[in-house]
């Protein structure tokens, strides 16, 4: 008795090892299947405990191997590829351009209590002087090419210039209908470039009539009645 059950004994140690080369060889095939080109050559193994886990080798473009302990997560949840300075360099420029922004909204005393009047750049279809405006733009003012503006001596106004910057567009207040190079600035004032604004606030000698132009074409802008 003692004979067979030693006999068996070395059959199943026998045995064992070839049992796990097919699983492994089967395992091999399975991966292959769900991923058909990473390399069978390529494939390491990493005994955990008593399980056999596979773990692809990839490759980068410049031969290195691609470590995925190198990726961090972002409070986002989305994967950042890079040493730790590199991550922690990322999260510092997302929380200076979060407190830029905060800095952005932040009103400015002066402004508090202004009404903001929007001048911006679009089609000059409609303007009143639409067929002396060399070029097809225009300035637009309450959606209304050229439209006119009414406003009140001694009240606090912000002029928004909207529009690309750098585009060249210049806003000016000035007593000229025409506009442009020629065209002399109300006194006290400059002009707003686009994508720029200003505080204004008109006193009791401003004259009851002014225009809103632009500071190197003609005929842009439109009328202003000042109260």
């Amino acid at each position: 008795m003692e004979h067979e059950k030693n006999k068996r004994k070395k059959k199943e140690a026998k045995s064992k090892p070839k049992k796990e080369v097919k699983h492994r060889e089967k395992k091999k095939e399975v991966h292959q299947q769900l991923d058909p080109k990473v390399d069978l050559n390529n494939i390491k193994y990493e005994e955990v405990c008593d399980v056999t886990v596979i773990q692809p080798i990839v490759f980068e473009e410049d031969g290195t191997i691609k470590d995925p302990a190198l990726k961090k997560k972002t409070p986002s949840g989305k994967g950042i590829r890079g040493s730790p300075e590199q991550v922690i360099n990322t999260g510092n420029q997302k929380k200076k351009e979060e407190e830029k922004k905060k800095e952005e909204k932040k009103e400015d005393p002066d402004l508090k209590g202004a009404t903001v009047i929007q001048i911006s750049i679009g089609g000059k279809k409609g303007h009143p002087w639409e067929s002396r405006i060399e070029g097809q733009l225009c300035m637009v003012a309450n959606r209304v090419p050229g439209g006119p503006l009414t406003l009140e001596k001694g009240k606090k106004y912000v002029i928004h210039y909207i529009g690309k910057e750098g585009s060249g567009y210049e806003m000016i207040l000035t007593r000229d209908p025409v506009g442009g190079k020629n065209a002399p600035l109300l006194d006290g004032t400059s002009s707003i470039p686009v994508s720029q604004q200003r505080l204004l606030t008109l006193n009791k000698e401003c004259p009851n009539n002014l225009y809103y132009q632009d500071r190197n074409k003609e005929f842009l802008g439109g009328s202003i009645i000042v109260k």
